[in-house]
């Protein structure tokens, strides 16, 4: 979705619409159509007059944002417990409309090693948990790249077979080495696609931990890139906990899912990727 950033443009430089419609000529229902977010006309003659009038670049006034997006928002942190609470906003900018979600969890660290621990809540008409099925939503407009291999392995396998009972596996070598290949690729499929999936969850996270003002994330470490530059390094697991309905639906009970959640791979982020998340890789490395 295209947003207009005119309205801030005009605050920053105390102008009305009704001046930069004389300045400009272009009619005045259609700059504050523009910047309202809800212009219908606007034609490349009109853009290259505006750009030209406010001297700006095109892309200071029209901005490239997702159709749908999330805004984490941290409300309480307890640095004792370790707990926090807040409110996940799915954001769809093209039909204007903003869903809310509880957001709870807690954090734990170690070292540079910061693991956030997120709990979902099962939602009864569609039986399934409604943070999972949001963020679900939220990627399908951008599939997995996963490799050929990962893909027809997930293809031809269930994924449940990751969660093979020892009982199952295979006694001669041959089978064996199949086996262990398979469930390689399987976990390596599921790895990414729950990266992919978690990632504005993530990300959303991360930044409101940097911006809180306890600043509990502590000092990063310093670490020397491929380059010879020197950064500061911080490392984050996040762990999307299902609820106890989705877990009992899915034939789990209280000691198997311990023993999943103890053997299940922590979905990793470092803060290198959360500045190319939200400022890309051309602006450097920030702590």
């Amino acid at each position: 979705m295209i947003k207009s950033e005119l309205a801030a443009i005009l605050t920053e430089r105390q102008l009305s619409i009704t001046e930069l419609a004389q300045q400009t000529g272009i009619d005045h229902q259609i700059l504050s159509q523009l910047a309202n977010n809800q212009a219908q006309q606007l034609n490349l003659q009109q853009l290259n007059t505006l750009a030209r009038t406010l001297e700006l670049e095109l892309d200071d006034l029209l901005t490239l944002i997702p159709d749908q997006e999330l805004l984490v928002v941290l409300t309480s942190l307890n640095r004792t417990t370790k707990q926090f609470q807040g409110q996940l906003k799915f954001i769809d900018h093209d039909c204007h409309q903003t869903a809310i979600l509880p957001l709870t969890g807690c954090y734990e660290q170690t070292g540079l090693l910061t693991t956030f621990l997120i709990n979902d809540t099962f939602d009864t008409t569609q039986s399934a948990d409604k943070l999972r099925t949001r963020l679900e939503k939220l990627q399908a407009a951008n599939p997995s790249p996963l490799t050929e291999q990962q893909a027809q392995a997930a293809e031809n396998f269930p994924a449940d077979l990751i969660w093979l009972q020892s009982h199952d596996e295979p006694t001669n070598e041959a089978d064996l080495d199949r086996f262990f290949q398979i469930n390689s690729l399987l976990a390596a499929a599921r790895y990414t696609d729950l990266k992919l999936i978690l990632k504005p969850l993530a990300m959303g996270l991360i930044a409101a931990f940097y911006n809180h003002p306890a600043e509990v994330l502590g000092p990063p470490t310093m670490a020397q890139l491929q380059w010879g530059e020197t950064t500061g390094f911080r490392l984050f697991n996040c762990h999307l906990l299902a609820s106890p309905e989705a877990l009992a639906q899915a034939g789990l009970n209280r000691r198997q899912t311990q023993v999943q959640q103890q053997r299940a791979q922590p979905v990793n982020y470092t803060n290198l990727e959360f500045v190319d998340y939200f400022f890309g890789a051309d602006n450097g490395l920030s702590n």
